[in-house]
């Protein structure tokens, strides 16, 4: 087990610098970039949906202030036992689609940015449930005694090896040392998501598209899917 500043004085000393304020940084960043790609810390947040509003801000319409990457959105109508997984989508088809104002049963979502979520069609009914699963960002290390606890302990080296590229890349003048720890990080995390995948059993579980297969549409007129507001 590594605290913080065992592993930003690792990384200094790989990187040949002493610059302590950008590598403890750089530590951050590279653990906030592990625990999100190995999905280490996850959460959910259910979500009350506007009747016709297809545009929801993360931060301020549902709060979500940790969000590392979106896993899964699972959509439930109203009066309904049984939900589905949204499908990702791209901005330009999401905006397409929305021309007429269509509301209904949401079947895609895409994000503008960082932040903005549009959903496709907007939803039929107020109260409509959006569950949405999501990898969250780890807790900032600030301390010199703090432990990076999202990344098990026996693989906090990565968090130094990966610190170092970085910080050599930004303060040093070797590129050669700056490509051989890339190239040595890499392969740790290579490493380390084949160890999260034997330890999950079906491994690190890669952001899928579409619909549970083994969950249907709610039992519901196709009909009343999505219908357009619009006036032809």
């Amino acid at each position: 087990m590594s605290t913080f500043a065992q592993i930003r004085d690792r990384a200094q000393n790989m990187a040949l610098t002493e610059d302590a304020t950008t590598a403890g940084i750089m530590v951050n960043d590279v653990y906030r970039d592990i625990v999100h790609q190995a999905q280490l810390k996850c959460g959910s947040t259910v979500e009350s949906l506007v009747q016709g509003q297809n545009l929801y801000t993360l931060s301020t319409s549902f709060s979500i202030t940790d969000l590392g990457m979106v896993q899964y959105m699972m959509y439930t109508p109203t009066g309904e036992a049984q939900g589905y997984v949204l499908e990702p989508s791209d901005l330009e088809t999401v905006l397409q689609l929305s021309s007429t104002s269509p509301t209904g049963y949401v079947r895609k979502y895409a994000f503008q940015g960082l932040d903005n979520l549009f959903l496709w069609p907007s939803p039929q009914t107020t109260g409509d449930v959006l569950t949405i699963y999501y990898t969250q960002d780890p807790t900032v290390l600030s301390a010199d005694g703090d432990i990076p606890v999202s990344v098990p302990s026996q693989w906090h080296h990565i968090i130094s090896v990966g610190a170092a590229a970085r910080l050599c890349d930004a303060v040093g003048e070797d590129i050669n040392l700056s490509n051989a720890l890339q190239g040595r990080y890499d392969v740790l995390f290579t490493g380390f998501l084949k160890w999260v995948k034997s330890r999950q059993g079906r491994g690190t579980q890669v952001m899928q598209s579409g619909y549970i297969r083994s969950a249907g549409f709610p039992n519901h007129n196709r009909s009343a899917y999505y219908s357009s507001m619009g006036s032809g």
